[in-house]
């Protein structure tokens, strides 16, 4: 990126860098008379977003934890079509029958 940058500046043109803090903190230092802007969005829009990531995350831990034992389940099931090798592993089936 850099040998790109230089290029365009020794063109005489001014390249526009759309970066994080840290990385425009890094072009500051490197390059001398580098200009840089700080543009955030309303604060209103910034707790949105974090509320907004809170919540997926929350999703996805959930979901994590529903599924979690299903997995466990579907490792120690057999494969379709293959019986199990001992009577133990066999699916137990219970059949309950009211008669009135």
């Amino acid at each position: 990126m850099n040998t790109e940058i230089e290029r365009l500046r020794s063109e005489g043109r001014a390249p526009l860098l759309e970066l994080e803090t840290e990385g425009a903190k890094r072009v500051k230092r490197r390059t001398p008379g580098a200009v840089t802007v700080f543009v955030t969005a309303p604060v209103g829009e910034l707790e949105k977003r974090l509320l907004d990531r809170w919540l997926a995350s929350q999703r996805a831990q959930a979901e994590e934890r529903r599924l979690a034992p299903a997995r466990r389940r579907g490792a120690r099931a057999p494969l379709p079509g293959k019986e199990p090798s001992r009577p133990a592993e066999r699916p137990r089936l219970h059949v309950i029958v009211q008669r009135d």
